[in-house]
């Protein structure tokens, strides 16, 4: 901590040598971002497997006459079943990509409203549609969940 105390005292010296304010600023945050998502990282990640590993050794270390264990027994089954079925969920990236290139198409029409005017806010049913057409289908593409051959949902 002391070192870090040191560089940022070494970098306020250097601004008066032509370094501007806001690049130490930008550099204080970056490292300060580094910093926190090291720390809490680890702390947010959530691992079903190591989950149910350590449920499976609580399980095993309970004796046989223990009530607990049936319940135990049923939330670890519970969990490898939500894994194993949640293994076949994919999203759909042709729909995705389609998607992007049709609201590319309606951001470039929106551009040609806005600069030329004129006749041209006349093509702005078409680009409420292309707007609408491409929202659905990147909904659509990005929905996690098990699908078909063509790479539509099941349900």
């Amino acid at each position: 901590m002391s070192q870090l105390a040191g560089l940022i005292a070494e970098q306020i010296a250097q601004a008066e040598d032509g370094l501007k304010v806001h690049e130490i600023i930008i550099g204080i945050v970056g490292a300060a971002a580094v910093v926190v998502s090291a720390l809490v990282g680890p702390l947010l990640a959530k691992d079903e497997r190591n989950k149910i590993l350590k449920e499976i050794e609580i399980w095993n270390s309970l004796p046989e006459a223990s009530t607990s264990k049936a319940g135990l027994l049923g939330l670890i089954d519970t969990r490898v079943s939500k894994i194993s079925g949640s293994a076949n969920d994919r999203r759909s990236a042709p729909e995705v990509i389609l998607a992007l290139v049709i609201l590319g198409l309606a951001v470039f029409g929106i551009w040609v409203m806005v600069t030329f005017g004129g006749l041209w806010w006349f093509t702005s049913p078409v680009v409420l549609f292309l707007l609408l057409l491409g929202g659905v289908g990147l909904g659509q593409g990005l929905t996690k969940g098990p699908r078909n051959e063509k790479g539509r949902l099941v349900k």
